[in-house]
């Protein structure tokens, strides 16, 4: 085993132990194979092929390799859910930490590499979902400067329904109830809170449109600067089959000396698996740390100028994991990592479930959000509708005669559902769990009708005296 070379490193590979000879070899024979190539210096690499159900002479020498080797990688298949997986995992290392977990691989070619936006190619490496929660806790722990905690301040108007301006990061807001309630809109003017006056939100959807017509939101009135001047997107930063990131131009309000920025990470529908998800999550987290830090010293940009990590995130489209990404409905601990993920990134969470009972693993979802909310805002909507059509058809039915004073529907009888929420403030800030009204107001009173008139989203709390300035209530109960 003696090269000329000597800038060469020599590096010996046996492919496979199985069919190095007629019989499996006994331990010593294995033993001086072993001692051979580490006596002359040389790397040796042994690959073995262990069936389902291994010959009982297979075992020893199986057993064997796997005792005498320094590093044991398991190569490991899995074709559940119509989608084949392959896995590698490091159960022994004599000369380094391994990674914990099953790590998910790929083999993958320039043209397969650019078609998902991932630039690797050849053998590609997901790290175990375990791996990246415990590198981002060791990161943050690790770090020299370690910050103070964020202070997010909320929009005014939301201090009705938290009865706070500020939280304190990281913190998570689980947002839960039927549809029609407004989770969106709530969950939208939460996730743009400020840090210092700027808010960067990142919106994280699974299987949603997209794009977001931020214009057709229902804002705050302390954030309707928001739905007039956010445009975009811009461009798509980047875009593959499985997700797309798209961002929108940086908005700045000279009233309140207040910017704001929003992405929005789109995971497309279909086999995505639960590495390749918060794999794509982690890494677009990272970038903007990443140019943040190369930012903070730039002594050419202004402070506004430069680029700043996100501060919040928002989960919409949770009820699409059961329904069309089968790979990560059917994990029990992804969404709780991924709801780790941010917490260890100090980060704002506003996490959007749907109630549904009836549905196993979208009440999992749900029960990780709800357990890892620092505040709870539970929505419901009154009355059921069966009851409001009931109402309203006897109204009808019961009609002067043409020609009669009459009045109108929305002036006599309740003609929409009214949506409550109760937040449930879990640091122990508050426990009065009395339910606060929550509307939209697609044309604000006093106004005139017009298709460009922005939503506006209010917040009032439950006190029968206010009743009167609801426009949605009707005369009859004033």
């Amino acid at each position: 085993m003696q090269c000329a070379d000597k800038t060469f490193n020599p590096l010996f590979v046996i492919d496979s132990l199985n069919a190095f000879t007629g019989e499996p070899l006994t331990r010593s024979q294995l033993y001086q194979l072993f001692t051979l190539f580490k006596a002359k210096h040389v790397p040796l690499i042994v690959t073995l092929e262990k069936p389902e159900k291994a010959f009982p002479a297979e075992a020893p020498e199986i057993e064997t390799a796997c005792f005498l080797a320094d590093i044991v990688i398991k190569l490991k298949s899995d074709a559940g859910a119509g989608y084949l997986q392959t896995f590698l995992e490091v159960p022994k290392s004599r000369v380094c930490q391994q990674g914990l977990g099953r790590h998910l691989f790929k083999t993958r070619t320039k043209e397969d590499a650019e078609a998902v936006d991932d630039q690797r190619k050849g053998l590609v490496v997901y790290p175990s979902v375990h791996f990246i929660i415990q590198q981002a806790r060791l990161s943050s722990r690790n770090s020299k400067e370690k910050p103070a905690h964020p202070e997010f301040a909320l929009a005014k108007g939301l201090d009705v329904l938290l009865v706070e301006d500020y939280i304190e990061g990281p913190a998570c807001i689980a947002l839960q109830g039927p549809q029609g309630t407004h989770k969106l809109a709530v969950g939208l003017n939460l996730g743009f809170s400020y840090v210092d006056n700027r808010a960067k939100l990142l919106v994280v959807s699974f299987g949603g449109q997209g794009e977001i017509d931020f214009k057709g939101v229902a804002w705050l009135k302390s954030q309707k600067y928001l739905g007039q001047r956010i445009r975009g997107p811009v461009k798509a930063s980047s875009e593959g089959t499985k997700q797309t990131l798209l961002r929108y131009k940086r908005v700045d309000d000279k009233k309140t000396g207040r910017t704001a920025e929003v992405a929005v990470l789109n995971f497309h529908i279909g086999q995505l698996t639960p590495e390749e998800c918060i794999y794509r999550v982690e890494q677009v987290l990272k970038e903007e740390r990443e140019i943040e830090e190369r930012d903070s010293g730039n002594t050419q940009k202004s402070e506004s100028d430069r680029c700043k990590r996100f501060y919040s995130v928002l989960l919409s489209d949770t009820a699409q994991l059961c329904t069309a990404f089968p790979l990560l409905g059917k994990d029990p601990v992804f969404f709780a990592t991924l709801l780790d993920l941010f917490w260890s990134e100090e980060m704002l969470t506003v996490g959007i479930g749907v109630h549904s009972p009836d549905t196993p693993a979208l009440k999992e979802i749900n029960l990780a959000l709800m357990a890892k909310a620092t505040q709870r805002m539970v929505f419901s909507q009154s009355p059921h509708v069966e009851e409001l059509m009931e109402d309203m058809v006897k109204w009808r039915r019961n009609q002067p005669a043409p020609g009669d004073a009459a009045s109108s529907i929305s002036s006599s009888i309740l003609n929409e559902q009214l949506v409550s929420v109760v937040v449930d403030n879990v640091t122990g800030k508050h426990y009065k769990r009395q339910p606060q009204w929550v509307w939209v107001e697609e044309e604000p009173a006093g106004k005139p009708k017009s298709a460009k008139k922005p939503k506006v989203l209010q917040c009032r709390k439950f006190e029968e005296r206010e009743f009167e300035d609801f426009p949605w209530w009707p005369s009859v109960a004033r």
